[in-house]
């Protein structure tokens, strides 16, 4: 499984080839680091990490009288990668809602049959979870263990309840015509902002 910082990168690189800078300036305007630490010093390692790994590519490149700069581009072996590690995130059973934004980020890049295959099987996870954690704290109501432990387990299924809700709405919307046109043809700021409005508070 290839780190998160590296599933960005692949996706923004997926998008549009650039260089490091050009990427930082990219999270920047995302504001990824809102909620997922990324320094520039991270995104230089990971570039020249997935460059050895041969995950990107690089080619050199001037403009003018413009320095030199080395724009990078996805590798087939690369754009792989990218696909099966947001397929892995959306059928971990490892809940893990850092990952699942990296994924609603670029959810776009994958199939659309494949994506709602993979959406359902989501959902069928999410349910079995929650109900497992409802079965817990059930167990903890009839024990002594006390109320931070009863309201650790009520945190994680209101937790669970906005996963399973997020799924669905994905699942409604990668039905319809106007989401695949999006799918399709949008950047991913437009993406994030239309998925982050519709799972607003209504």
């Amino acid at each position: 499984m290839i780190s998160k910082i590296n599933i960005i990168l692949l996706g923004i690189i997926n998008e549009n080839p650039m260089n490091p800078y050009e990427m930082t300036k990219y999270i920047q305007d995302l504001e990824l680091r809102s909620w997922l630490p990324i320094s520039d010093s991270s995104i230089y390692t990971a570039v020249k990490t997935m460059n050895q790994r041969e995950l990107i590519t690089g080619e050199t490149m001037r403009a003018g009288n413009m320095p030199e700069k080395t724009v990078y581009s996805i590798t087939p072996h690369g754009k792989r990668q990218f696909i099966n590690a947001l397929e892995s995130i959306l059928v971990s059973t490892h809940i893990d809602y850092i990952s699942m934004t990296i994924v609603l980020l670029f959810i776009h890049c994958l199939q659309e049959k494949r994506c709602r295959e993979l959406l359902e099987k989501r959902l069928h996870i999410l349910r079995s979870e929650r109900t497992r954690v409802e079965n817990q704290k059930n167990r903890i109501k009839r024990s002594d263990m006390g109320l931070s432990m009863l309201t650790a387990q009520e945190r994680i299924i209101k937790l669970l309840e906005l996963e399973i809700d997020t799924t669905l709405d994905l699942i409604y919307y990668i039905s319809t015509p106007e989401f695949s046109k999006k799918l399709m043809n949008e950047n991913l700021s437009s993406i994030y902002t239309e998925l982050a409005k519709h799972n607003s508070p209504r």
